[in-house]
């Protein structure tokens, strides 16, 4: 085939680089939205048309560390949403998690009780 598919693997390594992430959801999104506000990634997001009507674009700079962690995110509140994941070659400043500590530590149970009040 003439495009190559990429190893899943290496699209993780890397970690000390930066990324930005692309989602793009025909799905409802502030709950996503809110739940990465809540785990401290900055985020942009905003209204657009798609090639089958409305769609919301949410847009985050985040270390490719967390890669891993903001696709399970996505795939918790959205299995079908569509995303892409870029090298960002500078940065200037940005809203980062604070250790990846605190990620590891309480995402399922943040995830946990973010379900639980529905």
């Amino acid at each position: 085939s003439i495009l190559k598919q990429p190893n899943p693997v290496s699209i993780f390594s890397g970690e000390d680089q930066t990324v930005i992430i692309r989602i793009i959801t025909r799905k409802e999104a502030s709950e996503l939205i809110e739940f990465l506000k809540s785990a401290d990634y900055g985020i942009t997001s905003t209204d657009a048309q798609g090639a089958t009507g409305g769609v919301k674009i949410i847009y985050s700079i985040i270390k490719r560390q967390d890669l891993k962690n903001v696709v399970e995110i996505i795939k918790k509140f959205n299995p079908h949403a569509f995303y892409t994941v870029e090298d960002v070659k500078f940065v200037s400043e940005g809203i980062f998690p604070t250790g990846k500590h605190w990620f590891k530590k309480n995402y399922l149970q943040s995830f946990r009780n973010h379900r639980k009040e529905k």
